[in-house]
């Protein structure tokens, strides 16, 4: 299990910390890539999740409509994609064991988050966005779009839960004054802190999680927009928008786009919004109007 690299990324962490742990201020940025595809962990994670499977190991699905596996094999995707986490998990444990055993545990902050999530059948797909066709992008649902934030903060109670929109750009300025330096100016982040101080309800109103914006019209790009109620599936002039009601529907089976269109483009407008503080291109932007 050592050999495997999610296990020697952490062992390489581990000897950084020994060689590293006395300064006053050290930053560890630790990217465990190997929880991404293809999903090969040992035997007996697997075997937690799908024992006495026999059929074809999936290990690096094709990005497609999910009815191309049997249920059989969808669900032994499911449980190799669950067992490297779980393996992930414990080589973290040890992670974190090893900053008690310097003594630093009590005065390091920790974040813990990722990029994206994967979609293993739900709304009928498997992977996070289409292969076969570049042109025609899959919607960016909460299974992809709504992604862990777990922190550890020196001074802050355990334990505790906050439903405040945060995007990843936020992290920067974060780690910024955690480490107690001025962030620049020209940023799009906001420092978390103040929501975990109970300095501030919310940082942001809106939360946006889109892939690059397309140059031209044929291509179809969904941007994914909430305001932590509403969650607007908005692929500009390409295609038709989604909205779903997520305190009702967290698993957006249920699009109320015709029904509450009011919604849908007050959310629109807001994206817009937000496109143009961020610079983006004119040439760009005009495609993201719905037509």
């Amino acid at each position: 299990e050592r050999d495997w690299p999610i296990p020697k990324t952490i062992q390489e962490a581990i000897d950084w910390l020994e060689r590293n742990y006395k300064h006053e201020r050290f930053l560890l940025f630790l990217d465990l890539f190997s929880v991404h595809e293809p999903w090969d962990p040992p035997r007996w994670y697997v075997d937690l999740y799908d024992p006495g499977y026999e059929g074809e190991e999936v290990i690096l699905p094709r990005y497609d409509r999910a009815d191309y596996l049997t249920e059989a094999e969808l669900r032994h995707v499911r449980a190799l994609y669950a067992g490297t986490i779980t393996m992930m998990d414990k080589w973290v444990g040890w992670l974190f064991e090893k900053l008690h055993d310097l003594g630093i545990w009590d005065e390091t902050a920790i974040i813990f988050t990722s990029d994206h999530g994967w979609l293993h059948g739900e709304h009928g797909l498997i992977g996070k966005h289409t292969v076969l066709e570049p042109k025609k992008g899959w919607p960016l649902y909460e299974e992809i779009a709504h992604i862990p934030l777990l922190m550890k903060i020196p001074g802050f109670e355990g334990g505790t839960k906050c439903g405040a929109l945060v995007q990843l750009v936020d992290l920067m300025p974060t780690l910024a004054e955690l480490g107690g330096v001025d962030p620049p100016g020209d940023i799009h982040g906001r420092s978390i802190l103040p929501l975990l101080r109970g300095e501030a309800e919310r940082i942001r109103d809106l939360a946006v999680c889109s892939p690059t914006l397309p140059r031209d019209p044929e291509t179809l790009v969904w941007s994914t927009v909430t305001d932590g109620e509403w969650c607007l599936l908005d692929p500009g002039g390409a295609a038709k928008p989604q909205l779903f009601h997520l305190p009702s529907d967290p698993h957006q089976e249920r699009d109320l786009f015709e029904e509450r269109r009011e919604v849908a483009e007050e959310l629109h407008r807001r994206y817009i919004e937000f496109l143009e503080n961020i610079g983006t291109p004119e040439e760009r932007l005009k495609l993201r109007e719905w037509r």
